[in-house]
């Protein structure tokens, strides 16, 4: 992925080349500007030249204190870039990428996509805005934020730094009237109510019909224990002798003659 962007990059550096040989052969055409250069600036293998490039984190960072909110795991960042040329001749940005290390040790912890922008021409003197995306999916801790921006000068293409910020990532609060929650939600408390049931009536419904009064059973349960009761008929088939004990003879063999003719 690296190979085929740089690639990319360095054809669009070409282009820019291009481009450049066609405005030089009109510069007669363009009116002389003013060049403006830093007397006090000195160049050191770090900073061969002077470029002042500055960003911010947008809608995270305080412009004026430089407090940094929290990263939310899952969210994309904006960092908003001004880049200023005091080079006395023109500058162009052509991409933008970058790595998150760990701040303690300085090992590489993840890498920022490089993407190409532009080209953004800047001249002697002036400013240009542009921006760069940043997906977060991290680990949640504290990271060290390394900026990188990609650009043609003087023929060359080559890589810039910017100011080095510590980020802190967390994970993003879950609200209770969040969607995926209150499903979660609901598929729990119906997973209880289907287990709860299912050891009632495995377990507890048979129990309790042999404990609880009858007037405490469900309707269903109280015809079940009447259905079963073999109580019920030995009451029935006692009560039947006793009143056939106590009647005459006469009386006996007058319904059993009728129960035959029946």
């Amino acid at each position: 992925m690296k190979l085929s962007l740089l690639t990319s990059l360095l054809a669009l550096s070409a282009s820019v080349f291009a481009d450049d040989s066609a405005v030089a052969g009109d510069a007669g055409d363009v009116e002389e500007r003013e060049i403006v250069t830093d007397p006090n600036f000195v160049p050191t293998p770090e900073k061969p030249f002077n470029f002042a490039i500055d960003y911010v984190i947008s809608f995270k960072e305080d412009e004026v204190s430089s407090q940094i909110d929290d990263l939310l795991n899952g969210e994309t960042i904006e960092l908003s870039y001004k880049f200023k040329n005091l080079e006395p001749t023109e500058v162009s940005v052509v991409g933008v990428g970058g790595e998150l290390l760990d701040p303690v040790t300085g090992l590489n912890m993840a890498n920022i996509t490089a993407s190409q922008i532009g080209p953004v021409s800047v001249l002697n003197n002036q400013t240009a805005a542009f921006t760069q995306r940043v997906g977060i999916n991290l680990e949640p801790g504290k990271y060290l934020l390394v900026p990188a921006i990609y650009v043609v000068y003087q023929d060359q293409f080559m890589l810039l730094g910017s100011v080095n910020k510590i980020v802190n990532v967390v994970e993003p609060k879950i609200s209770f009237f969040n969607p995926q929650l209150i499903l979660a939600e609901l598929i729990l408390l119906a997973s209880i109510a289907g287990i709860g049931y299912f050891l009632y009536t495995t377990f507890a419904a048979s129990y309790l019909a042999g404990i609880l009064p009858e007037s405490l059973l469900p309707v269903d349960k109280k015809k079940k224990k009447a259905s079963k009761s073999p109580k019920n008929e030995i009451k029935e088939q006692a009560t039947q002798s006793n009143i056939e004990s106590w009647l005459p003879d006469s009386h006996k063999n007058l319904t059993k003659k009728s129960k035959k003719k029946l």
